[in-house]
């Protein structure tokens, strides 16, 4: 009673957290809706749909496009200033006109700072390359452990169905087939195999939302 209590009492704060994440509404929904298919995509075609939606590998993406931009900006700024117009001016009675221009070339002010632009992408586009490879590999690698999780819990599955039920272990009982003590070995026995298998669920579930969370 004391462990149903706990159970209950951590039910309670979570559908607690879920209601101020879902802009305190109430959340109204069957376990079986909410597990639905373990299975999921290829790693691959997971991996190509992520590098399309996911935030932190757009703002990599978008920090390489600016640090492009920065180099043709730096190469603007060196090229030389063209100046013409039409002037017109009256001094003591006398007027003057005429059209004039110029050029300027910048020697100091931008000195070096294509090399710079150019070095920032060069460094982007590495640091980019390099993040997106870690977090690859760790997606492959979360991947593979679900898989792994999967495959043990389909066993615990076909396992659990291949022994039976409570209900056959109590007919069991009373028909005399079991003593009191086989029947609670037995018992015991299946609802700590039955416990494992929805701790892998569990997991398994949370492992699923993690490997598809840029699908949110």
């Amino acid at each position: 009673q004391f462990k149903l209590d706990i159970i209950g009492s951590d039910l309670k704060k979570i559908m607690i957290q879920l209601k101020n994440m879902n802009g305190g509404k109430e959340l109204d929904f069957a376990p079986n809706d909410y597990v639905g298919s373990l299975i999921v995509d290829d790693p691959e075609n997971l991996w190509q749909e992520k590098m399309q939606v996911d935030p932190e590998l757009k703002i990599l993406l978008d920090q390489e496009k600016v640090a492009k931009q920065q180099i043709k900006l730096s190469k603007n700024k060196s090229l030389p200033n063209l100046t013409a117009g039409y002037n017109y001016q009256g001094v003591s009675g006398s007027t003057y006109s005429g059209i004039y221009g110029g050029v300027s070339i910048p020697l100091w002010s931008s000195r070096n700072t294509v090399k710079a632009a150019e070095a920032k992408y060069d460094y982007q586009k590495s640091f980019t390359q390099v993040k997106t490879d870690v977090m690859h590999t760790e997606f492959l690698g979360e991947y593979e452990v679900y898989q792994v999780l999967l495959k043990k819990y389909q066993e615990y599955q076909s396992t659990l169905q291949s022994l039976g039920s409570e209900e056959l272990l109590l007919q069991a009982f009373e028909l005399g087939e079991l003593s009191f003590i086989q029947y609670y070995i037995e018992l015991q026995f299946y609802q700590k195999a039955l416990d494992s298998m929805l701790e892998m669920e569990n997991k398994l579930v949370q492992s699923k939302a993690e490997l598809l969370k840029h699908q949110l």
